[in-house]
């Protein structure tokens, strides 16, 4: 194992099915670990009814801990979060080299924070993330590919999709 670990941001109303095969083989192929993270420390409850105790919060998250972070998508995205906590933190990771991968409504986030504004990038459906996100300035970067490769770093659909990595 390496010294980092993938990391996960869980909510309550997170999609638990997206990330699944994703964490499956970065545990079991890639031997990596796994690290959950919260908007806070207290449980939350996933839309498939699973109770999730995050590992760690996002205040105290360091980018040298960080070899991925995953945002899986859920209902949340298209409606308020503490993106005041969140945004700084994708920032910090992907200006420190961190690849960040958003599924599903995931890409609002990631949009809202800025960092699609000039990465290619895919989504749920074109429109799909300036419809939620008013200041998102890369609808010409929006591909409708099946994955894309920007900086070095891919992302694309699996099953479910993986629709950004920074």
């Amino acid at each position: 194992m390496t010294s980092q670990a993938v990391h996960m941001l869980v909510f309550d109303g997170f999609a638990d099915w997206e990330p699944g095969y994703a964490l499956a083989e970065l545990r079991r192929s890639g031997n990596r670990s796994v690290v959950i993270v919260g908007f806070d420390a207290q449980p939350v409850t996933s839309m498939g009814g699973l109770r999730v105790v995050p590992d760690t919060t996002l205040r105290d998250i360091r980018a040298s801990d960080v070899e991925l972070f995953i945002l899986p998508g859920g209902d949340r995205w298209e409606t308020t979060y503490p993106e005041a906590d969140l945004n700084p933190v994708l920032i910090h990771l992907v200006e420190a080299g961190v690849p960040v991968a958003a599924i599903c409504g995931g890409t609002l986030a990631v949009a809202r924070a800025g960092l699609l504004d000039d990465r290619r990038h895919t989504s749920n459906m074109p429109g799909y993330i300036a419809e939620h996100a008013p200041r998102y300035a890369g609808m010409s970067l929006c591909e409708t590919a099946l994955a894309v490769n920007d900086r070095g770093s891919t992302g694309g659909y699996l099953s479910p999709p993986f629709e950004v990595s920074l």
